[in-house]
This record gives structure tokens, sequence and C-alpha cells, in this order.
């Protein structure tokens, strides 16, 4: 017999039968979208995605009310990669000049020379370096405080959780190093351009990126 478990709230639930996960879909506890997995798997992966269980998609569910459906019909809309690398590409880029401009004043007034080593090629590349992680911090931060991100407001997305409910400061932290490991493989220039090109793949193929999978992350349109 196979045991399940599902993400649910950022929690795992299981172990659970195959005829549950079933009856869990046709009760609408899950949906297609809900991260999956059983002993022999490499990872998790949307229910929707797994050959297993490919005939739960001919499973009737048990109907909305109308207020109901047209409630959560915005929020199954997952955000197209796209959207997610543009948004990415945008925070990253705002939040490490907001990082690396404090030191950048601070240069300007010590010397000539000091200004010039830091806007050498290979020294401005050190700095982008260091200052990335710094920047996700404050990409954190800015979620913690203001709900969202810059990036993703300009472009209409947002992360949450399988269910989603706002992700706290210290998960959303360990999110964005974990997309610096395994997204921006710490910046470094050219291997980043595959990592990012993997997890692009990933998502367009309906997956979720590596990093949000174990702890059931996912980017919703929160306009179209």
């Amino acid at each position: 017999m196979s045991e399940w478990w599902y993400a649910e709230k950022g929690n795992r639930v299981g172990p659970i039968d195959t005829e549950e996960l079933f009856t869990r879909y046709k009760t609408r506890h899950i949906d297609l979208d809900t991260v999956v997995w059983k002993k022999g798997m490499n990872e998790w992966h949307p229910l929707a995605r797994v050959p297993e269980l490919k005939d739960i998609k001919l499973v009737t569910r048990e109907p909305l009310d109308e207020e109901q459906d047209g409630a959560s019909a915005p929020a199954e809309r997952n955000a197209d990669p796209k959207r997610r690398c543009g948004a990415r590409v945008l925070d990253a880029l705002v939040e490490t000049g907001l990082v690396a401009l404090p030191l950048i004043i601070g240069l300007q007034f010590l010397s000539a020379e000091a200004m010039e080593f830091l806007t050498h090629p290979v020294t401005a590349y050190i700095l982008a370096l260091l200052c990335l992680p710094l920047a996700l911090v404050l990409d954190a931060m800015i979620y913690g405080i203001a709900g969202n991100t810059l990036g993703k407001v300009l472009l209409g997305v947002k992360a949450l959780r399988r269910d989603d409910s706002t992700i706290g400061f210290i998960d959303y932290l360990k999110r964005n190093f974990s997309l610096w490991r395994q997204a921006l493989f710490y910046g470094i220039f050219p291997i980043n351009i595959f990592s990012m090109l993997r997890q692009y793949r990933r998502l367009a193929s309906g997956q979720h990126a590596s990093y949000d999978a174990p702890s059931h992350f996912r980017v919703r349109l929160t306009r179209s």
C-alpha cells in the first residue's frame, strides 16, 4: 500500500493511502497543485505531475457554492515563469543597489583612488557577490514589513504558502537563501545562467522550483 504525504499550511500531512488521497481531492481538501511525496520519490511534486496519480484528474469533485467559487478563482492562478523571473531579477538589481549604495557614497568621500578601485570591473563584480546575500536579507525584510517586494508588486505576483497565507520572515529568509544557492548559484557568472535556466524549465513544465518544493511555497498572480 502506498503511503502519501502532502503539504498543508506549511506542514506535512500523512501518511495516507492512495484511496484517502483521492477522497481528499474529491472533497477539495487538496487540489492538483498540492505537492505530494512518498518513499522512493526524490522530491515533492504537484499532484497533477505524478504519473501514478494520473487518474485523479478523472475524479468528480464536490461542488463549491457560487460565492466560494468566485472568491477562490483568482487564488488558483500560479504566476508564469516569465513574470516570476522578471520580478526576481528586478528585486535583485534594486536591492543589491540599495545595499551597495552606502559603501559607494562613503568611498566617494575617501579618495578618488578608492572610488577608482571600486569601479574596476573585477572589484565591482566581487562587491556585487558580497552584496547579494545582504540584498536577500533586505528582500525578506521588505516582504515581512510591506507584504510583498517591489519587483513582485510591479509584475503582479506574490510568494505565498500552499494555502495562500503569507510566509513568515524567517521562512521567507530561508527561501531566499535556498534560491541563492539553487537558482542564483551564489551569483557566480556564468554558472548562475545555467542554474536559473534549470529552474525556469522546471516552472515551465508545471513543477515547483526546487527551492519552493520542500517548503511547499508557490508564487501566485495578484493581477492579470
